[in-house]
């Protein structure tokens, strides 16, 4: 079966079968082919009544145009988008707090079973079984200061698990008529 000019399959050898392309984002001149430009045009790049550009699906996901359904963005045909690597911001993170509440009260128990850390047990350089817990009485919020951030801010994996596969597509074959 001749395949529709600008048909993309996917491919599961190391190289191009004849009259196909690697979807790699190469530049082809408009005369080496009317036909394909006159249905691409300058969607996926390239310099207008001089060249275009085939797709570039080289690390990337192929989606369909239309409206995100939780964002209510718009994608449209030969767009990108997407990262492969994250570095979160503050801004992106859920709201969440981390109180730290001590008591004013002075340790009365070495372990931490339903108490609250004392006034002792700050920068206490105490012996292992010192009492620095005490009931929780009279608590008190710790200074916001007194916790740090923590974390290096490094960038993490935002891929899928995934499988390399060649994408192909039509350099010849039947023209594909609009409905």
């Amino acid at each position: 079966m001749e395949p529709y000019i600008g048909n993309i399959q996917m491919f599961g050898a190391s190289f191009a079968p004849k009259d196909y392309a690697f979807c790699n984002g190469q530049t082809i001149l408009i005369h080496q082919n009317q036909a394909l430009y006159a249905l691409l045009g300058n969607t996926f790049g390239g310099t207008v009544n001089t060249n275009f550009k085939l797709p570039d699906l080289q690390g990337r996901m192929p989606v369909a145009p239309g409206v995100f359904q939780d964002s209510g963005r718009q994608v449209d045909q030969g767009q990108s988008g997407g990262m492969e690597a994250v570095a979160l911001s503050v801004a992106q993170m859920p709201a969440h707090i981390h109180e730290v509440y001590a008591s004013t009260e002075p340790g009365n128990s070495p372990r931490p079973n339903n108490k609250a850390a004392s006034q002792a047990s700050v920068l206490s350089s105490s012996a292992f079984n010192t009492p620095v817990y005490s009931q929780p009485n009279q608590l008190v919020a710790m200074n916001e200061k007194a916790i740090s951030s923590t974390g290096a801010g490094q960038s993490h994996n935002n891929m899928q698990p995934s499988t390399v596969i060649n994408f192909c597509i039509a350099l010849t074959g039947l023209f594909p008529a609009r409905d």
